[in-house]
């Protein structure tokens, strides 16, 4: 039954929806904008705007800037992250462009072509402090 909710007295309301899903397979041209996470495992050619998260799946490519509080990257992406929060590059994702991000954690298997900018306020440490840390010095 390729609709199961047709025997339901109304379909799904998508705002009860717990994320957005572009699948593999599935191209879009143009802006995407989503107020729920989203999920892409599918093709994106335009800017991505996410109040929320946005997790970019394996098979996963956006071609365009990336705006959002919290990105997850595992796929491809060409153009600038721009994520407040938190970036998370995985297993073997490809960016090829800058991040504009507060923290970065970044797997040795990722490919990252591009500058980091996280701002001062986030964590500012010098390199005297650095070598306290290791050394053990107070």
């Amino acid at each position: 039954m390729p609709f199961p909710w047709y025997k339901k007295s109304k379909p799904p309301d998508p705002d009860e929806a717990e994320s957005a899903f572009i699948g593999q397979g599935t191209v879009l041209s143009g802006k995407v904008v989503s107020t729920k996470p989203l999920i892409v495992d599918g093709t994106i050619h335009g800017n991505v705007d996410c109040s929320t998260t946005i997790i970019v799946g394996e098979t996963g490519v956006i071609i365009g800037e990336l705006r959002s509080p919290v990105a997850r990257i595992n796929g491809r992406v060409f153009g600038n992250i721009h994520a407040p929060r938190n970036v998370a590059l995985l297993g073997q994702a490809n960016i090829q462009g800058d991040i504009f991000t507060g923290s970065l954690h970044v797997e040795p298997s990722v490919i990252f072509n591009g500058r980091c900018h996280i701002p001062q306020n986030v964590s500012s440490i010098t390199k005297e402090e650095v070598e306290k840390a290791a050394t053990g010095a107070a």
